[in-house]
């Protein structure tokens, strides 16, 4: 294995069906959101510590065994967890079989909402509207202390993009941070996983050339988040990053 730090990113953003990435404007973090983590690193840092391999699970990649990486991180998706394509299914399996490893684990978005589904909790719509712009969390008393949100005050703004939320908390989970009904909005899973329902991977400006194709009327919800990717900093200095 590479001295370098293996982190494995899951990509489920979307079967191209519905929607093309490929209609999308490019943008300097480039087209795919194994791109947009990698701009991450650059903005971090980490470039030249952290090695990131990219699998596209929609698409029909596969997933590589654990031993070949240090930690995961289960991306957001442009498909809902109800639609159980057949994929869905396999990242069901794959977190059957990946939990008992004990290994690193930080779902964003549609990841957040497939690890508390796993785990029996129900995935619902928002409701009167759905979170599609830049905005502060509410962090609890645990997530104020919690080395996950190290350096991030309660001003720092993250990127949603969702119109569904978990609604109830999984069992032994910690809640770290709510906003509206979302009430379980960051969670420390134990055993080494947590997950977010925002994107500290995507820019604002990713944001805005997304929506200009799905609804301009929402391109100016966007601001830019410049401090927000320190908390994928936080994952990998949790999951064994040096």
């Amino acid at each position: 294995m590479s001295e370098l730090f293996q982190l494995l990113y899951i990509s489920q953003l979307s079967e191209h069906v519905d929607y093309d990435l490929s209609a999308q404007e490019e943008t300097s973090d480039g087209r795919t959101s194994g791109d947009w983590m990698r701009a991450r690193m650059q903005d971090l840092n980490l470039a030249d510590a952290v090695e990131i391999t990219d699998i596209d699970i929609c698409l029909g990649d596969k997933i590589p065994e654990h031993e070949t990486f240090d930690a995961v991180i289960l991306g957001g998706s442009l498909h809902s967890v109800h639609d159980m394509h057949p994929w869905q299914h396999q990242l069901l399996a794959w977190l059957d079989a990946y939990r008992p490893t004990g290994k690193p684990l930080l779902g964003i978005c549609a990841g957040h909402q497939l690890m508390c589904y796993w785990q029996g909790q129900e995935v619902a719509k928002l409701t009167p509207e759905a979170f599609e712009a830049t905005m502060t969390i509410k962090r609890t008393e645990a997530g104020q202390r919690h080395p996950l949100f190290d350096g991030l005050d309660d001003t720092v703004a993250y990127n949603f993009g969702n119109n569904e939320y978990v609604i109830g908390v999984p069992d032994g989970a910690e809640v770290l941070a709510t906003l509206r009904q979302a009430q379980s909005l960051a969670l420390d899973h134990g055993g080494n996983w947590y997950s977010i329902q925002f994107h500290p991977e995507i820019s604002m400006e990713v944001m805005q050339a997304f929506w200009r194709i799905q609804d301009p009327s929402k391109v100016d919800n966007y601001r830019p988040t410049v401090e927000a990717p320190k908390l994928l900093g936080n994952y990998l200095k949790l999951a064994g990053l040096t």
